[in-house]
């Protein structure tokens, strides 16, 4: 008889065939064996759900569901948190992967924290083949509500959610919002509840051409900054939580539109969004990711 799992291990997959087989290889390789493993493969074209059926007959804590259509990550993930068991749902991109203790600190973590019931883990990014290339910042808890509105710091894998949490919540499944979904359910959550973090990096972000978010116009990411900004204020909870970050919010949708465009050598649009962003926050000229943009593209004009 099948034990219940603690962790439901959550993975979105679209044509991911090339990566999905080590991601699923992260998760089995776990040194704790209480979890399920749920791939929602997203209408794939490509060789994923065959490549999943492969470790399934290997391991029967695999499960496979197959969306009929497309229907973007927010969606998967929601069928995700319907389908899951266990006592925890932690979420995993198809193309990322687990470090071994990661489940485990996850249980020493809710045995030290028993009333935990949002928290994460840190996260860095290197090649396929590992090289380290960064470790994403971990900024002081104290106020993590002014710091979700400077950026997705809890990024949308490592994040560990009581069932309380994963069978209340939902993402939104607007499509032109993919890429930014995780953070908006952040903002959500993070209004109600207090977040934890197991300070030890646990996941692994592979850094290739092929991810979504690389394909992001600086166009596309102040859509969703207008879009998520919008919902705050209509929601009274949320903009007597984020009322005093509005600002703070936008100038970082600005700046993070330079940085696309630097990457895209469209220096001169850059320079505008620098210009919003200082006009939104003045204050920004004191955070060094400002200096560094803004050096960038001086320095490539």
């Amino acid at each position: 008889m099948k034990s219940k799992p603690i962790f439901s291990v959550i993975i979105p997959a679209y044509n991911r065939a090339q990566w999905i087989g080590k991601t699923l290889e992260s998760v089995l390789n776990q040194t704790y064996p209480h979890f399920e493993v749920l791939v929602i493969d997203d209408a794939s074209t490509d060789a994923t759900p065959e490549v999943v059926r492969k470790y399934q007959k290997k391991d029967s804590r695999i499960v496979l569901h197959r969306n009929e259509v497309n229907k973007e990550r927010a969606f998967c993930r929601n069928k995700g948190f319907e389908l899951a068991q266990g006592d925890f749902a932690v979420l995993l991109d198809s193309d990322d992967l687990m470090l071994p203790t990661n489940l485990e600190d996850a249980w020493h973590y809710i045995q030290q924290h028993p009333d935990a019931v949002f928290f994460h883990n840190l996260l860095e990014l290197r090649t396929p083949d590992g090289k380290r290339l960064y470790r994403y910042p971990a900024p002081p808890l104290r106020n993590p509500q002014k710091e979700i509105m400077k950026g997705n710091f809890l990024s949308g894998i490592g994040v560990f959610l009581a069932k309380s949490l994963y069978k209340a919540y939902r993402f939104d499944e607007e499509r032109k919002l993919s890429g930014s979904e995780d953070r908006e359910l952040w903002i959500r959550i993070l209004a109600r509840y207090k977040v934890g973090r197991i300070p030890k990096i646990n996941n692994i972000v592979l850094q290739h051409s092929q991810r979504g978010t690389a394909k992001d116009s600086s166009e596309t990411i102040l859509w969703r900054v207008r879009y998520i900004r919008n919902k705050i204020v209509k929601d009274p909870l949320l903009y007597k939580v984020y009322q005093p970050y509005l600002s703070l919010f936008d100038a970082h949708g600005y700046l993070l539109a330079a940085i696309t465009d630097n990457a895209r050598g469209a220096y001169d649009k850059a320079f505008q969004w620098y210009k919003a962003a200082l006009r939104c926050y003045p204050a920004i000229l004191l955070e060094t990711r400002f200096w560094k943009a803004l050096a960038h593209s001086v320095l490539r004009n």
